[in-house]
């Protein structure tokens, strides 16, 4: 076989050694099947010595699918739960936050970070120290039912600019501000 001009099969074969030395192939234990030793075929992993995990990426996302539907109920439940604390409830408005500020995508984008208004808190735990012992809604009754408002409605989400409002004040809050712009 001619693999091109001057070329001869032994002289592919050592090619082929030569790469193989410089680029490692890896098994995936549960298919069998051959891939490079990079990231891209397998997941990292800091307790196998070469950094990488024993199965390739295709076979761990079976895995895991599998295991997220025989626990989908158990974990629903442990959310619904953890949403229901002062910390779940803080983290799921911080989430929105963000995604109303960041997330081009977001349907309210536009209204949000499409006007430049930022969320300039650090992190979830910089807003949840702010709202816990600034604030002073150190329990999950207190801040149940409530939605966050910004002082400024041109302002960014930080200190000083934010408070929580049932939603009929806020409501009423909105509809004053339209007004003013009409």
């Amino acid at each position: 076989m001619n693999y091109g001009r001057g070329t001869s099969d032994s002289t592919v074969v050592d090619t082929a050694k030569w790469l193989c030395t410089f680029m490692k192939i890896k098994n995936c234990t549960k298919c069998n099947n051959e891939y490079p030793a990079t990231i891209e075929y397998f997941s990292l992993a800091k307790c196998n010595r070469n950094g990488l995990s024993s199965w390739c990426r295709e076979c761990d996302r079976k895995r895991c699918r599998k295991w997220y539907q025989q626990h989908s109920k158990e974990i629903k439940e442990y959310h619904k739960e953890y949403r229901q604390t002062l910390n779940g409830c803080l983290q799921n408005i911080f989430t929105n936050i963000k995604q109303r500020c960041n997330n081009s995508d977001n349907p309210r984008y536009k209204d949000y970070g499409g006007r430049g208004i930022k969320c300039l808190f650090i992190s979830l735990d910089n807003f949840r120290g702010y709202i816990k012992n600034d604030m002073g809604y150190n329990a999950y009754g207190r801040i149940k039912g409530l939605q966050i408002h910004r002082i400024n409605n041109n302002g960014h989400y930080e200190k000083g600019n934010i408070k929580f409002v049932t939603d009929a004040e806020h409501r009423r809050l909105h509809k004053s501000i339209r007004r003013r712009h009409q």
